[in-house]
């Protein structure tokens, strides 16, 4: 896991200040990736952009010094850092490393921003930290210029300013990397598939994607092929808690696999979710050999209506029934038999959008569903 911005501190990010690193490295955090921007006086700083709402008095319309960067506390209460600061942190914590996120768009710009990064750490005597730097280039011509100023020894090209989705495009930036011993890529989490991780795959290239703060997520991504996850939240020990998944069924997305796990009552799916449709959802789900029973967790993102009542039956049996008003989760536990665990969820007040006079849809709908997560339980459990 990347720290994303040094990660949150308080529920508050983008902060890029002491009390957000020491959190994440509580947390176990050891990569963190910092945002750079550059003060009015041309020294380099923890800052997303200036138009950013975080100290008193700076914003772009006046872009401090960094004594008056420094001065200001971060909402008023954390402590903001220069780059020098950065460079004692790294020395005080030898086991951490930082990705840099330079905010610089221009060649220029960059090759002043690197120059004064490298100066600083000359004049403060700390220019072996440099070597635990990783530098994220945003296109080609960023990496050449970067090269000029410093030789840093490990790179990461992130993808959000120089590829939108198409797969040739991708390729064709992997062969740029092995071509220039660049063994990482981050991209948008949403633009990951396995198309992507098996043209990573084919040139050697490890694959991040940016920025996922859901842990089961994370832990899909994961299982899914990713090497590595831009967090602003996520730690080890929340991913470790889903290691009793069987899987994940998806009811939209690029990950879609409702199809192979639901035989009857679900809709196409509609951007990352799917309705119910009709009265009975109807699931038949394998499970691996001496595996007895499963644990089904299932949140529901939204109910057509008012309310709506549910049952779920395996072996005609009710395990479990209730009532939604709202977004809420069925969870229950059912056995297998034969190699499958089969349930159904009767929906008796299912009700088209029509009915109710909301749209001409006149499909009998009752909850909206993103996901559902299946773990293996123990033999008696």
């Amino acid at each position: 896991m990347i720290g994303h911005s040094f990660g949150l501190v308080d529920g508050c990010g983008y902060t890029g200040c002491l009390e957000a690193f020491q959190e994440r490295y509580e947390a176990g955090i050891r990569t963190f990736e910092v945002d750079f921007s550059t003060t009015s006086d041309g020294k380099v700083v923890l800052r997303h952009d200036w138009g950013q709402e975080l100290q008193e008095g700076i914003d772009a319309e006046h872009i401090p010094t960094v004594d008056e960067f420094k001065a200001a506390k971060i909402y008023g209460k954390y402590t903001p850092l220069a780059f020098t600061d950065l460079l004692q942190l790294m020395n005080e914590y030898p086991d951490i490393w930082i990705v840099t996120d330079s905010k610089a768009a221009e060649k220029e710009e960059v090759r002043v921003e690197f120059e004064e990064m490298v100066k600083e750490a000359e004049e403060t005597g700390m220019m072996d930290l440099l070597d635990r730097f990783i530098i994220q280039i945003y296109n080609e011509d960023m990496y050449d210029v970067v090269k000029e100023v410093y030789p840093f020894p490990q790179y990461i090209f992130t993808l959000y300013l120089r590829w939108y989705g198409d797969v040739e495009d991708f390729e064709g930036i992997c062969r740029w990397c092995v071509l220039h011993d660049v063994e990482s890529i981050t991209m948008w989490n949403y633009r990951y598939n396995e198309k992507i991780r098996s043209i990573a795959d084919r040139y050697g290239m490890d694959i991040f994607v940016h920025t996922e703060n859901n842990a089961l997520a994370g832990v899909n991504y994961i299982r899914s092929g990713v090497d590595g996850l831009y967090t602003d939240v996520i730690t080890q020990k929340m991913l470790d808690s889903y290691s009793d998944i069987a899987k994940v069924i998806y009811f939209g997305g690029v990950n879609c696999n409702a199809a192979d796990y639901v035989l009857e009552g679900i809709s196409e799916s509609e951007a990352e979710a799917a309705w119910t449709e009709g009265n009975r959802l109807y699931f038949c789900i394998p499970v691996e050999d001496g595996c007895s029973s499963l644990r089904v967790e299932i949140p529901i993102e939204s109910v057509c209506g008012s309310s709506q009542r549910y049952e779920v039956i395996s072996k005609n049996r009710v395990l479990l029934g209730g009532a939604l008003a709202e977004s809420g989760s069925i969870v229950f536990n059912v056995s297998a038999e034969n190699g499958f665990c089969k349930f159904e969820i009767r929906l008796p007040d299912a009700v088209s959008p029509y009915e109710l006079g909301e749209s001409e849809d006149k499909r009998q709908l009752a909850f909206l569903l993103k996901q559902a997560v299946i773990y293996k339980l123990d033999s008696g459990t």
